[in-house]
């Protein structure tokens, strides 16, 4: 009978015991809840606000789209918090779509200055485009270095040939390989507007046909998809190519989201 109380004491103290320690540990919290979507958004400002690069600032917006933290549908105010702008204070009228400036991650360079004006130059390098509602949730993004038709090569790269690209590209294992792929070849010059540069290019880097189905001069333009999610992915990030009866590329974007 004896060793029956004790044996019953011992549970108790040892049941004492574990509602002690719950009470000591941090509650977990859900990886959706606000806490962790705070936390995350307080670390990729953290990491933007950080990067010194071209390249480093991009990385963050990729990977906040990657983690979820940047989606369609999604708050303005994340990217207001993370990459510092001011989306959420510049809502469109009801009904209405605003693309907002782009989020640049280049260093641009100042302008000119004349005794007579102020010559503009035009923004440089690598960007993030954003369209917003009127109740301040995100509609479309996509990735790119054009503007207003022109595009750079990230300065002091050594350029990089078609055929290396094709073998980084072949060797890829996941989606994100294939993307940094398609990026290193927009940093690099090998995809532009200026020069001219064949869709016969793309299609011997990342193996498309693009080439082999020019459009007509009726048609004017195709656009051509280059995915880089696995076969069996429904969605995932993809390389938007727009091209002529020519073969001349005349666009490009990089985005996850389907129009």
């Amino acid at each position: 009978m004896q060793a029956l109380v004790a044996a019953v004491i011992l549970l108790l103290c040892s049941c004492a015991n574990r509602d002690a320690e719950k009470e000591l540990l941090p509650a977990v919290t859900n990886s959706n809840s606000e806490v962790s979507r705070q936390t995350s958004l307080t670390a990729l400002q953290r990491l933007y606000q950080s990067a010194g690069s071209e390249q480093d600032r991009r990385a963050v917006a990729l990977r906040a789209i990657d983690d979820g933290a940047v989606y369609r549908g999604g708050p303005v105010t994340n990217l207001d918090q993370i990459f510092g702008t001011h989306f959420s204070s510049e809502l469109p009228a009801a009904g209405q779509i605003k693309s907002a400036k782009p989020i640049l991650f280049a260093t641009q360079p100042s302008s000119l200055a004349t005794s007579q004006r102020v010559e503009a130059i035009p923004f440089v390098g690598s960007y993030l485009a954003v369209d917003y509602d009127h109740e301040g949730k995100v509609q479309y993004y996509y990735f790119s270095n054009l503007h207003k038709g022109l595009s750079g090569r990230i300065v002091g790269r050594e350029p990089i040939s078609v055929t290396e690209l094709k073998r980084l590209y072949d060797s890829s294992k996941s989606e994100s390989e294939r993307r940094d792929v398609a990026l290193k070849a927009i940093d690099d010059g090998v995809i532009r507007i200026f020069e001219p540069v064949h869709v016969s290019k793309i299609d011997e880097i990342f193996g498309t046909q693009l080439a082999s189905r020019l459009p007509t001069k009726k048609e004017k333009t195709r656009t051509g998809i280059i995915s880089f999610a696995a076969a069996a992915q429904v969605t995932g990030w993809f390389l938007a190519i727009n091209y002529s009866y020519e073969g001349h590329i005349e666009n490009y974007y990089l985005t996850n989201i389907q129009q």
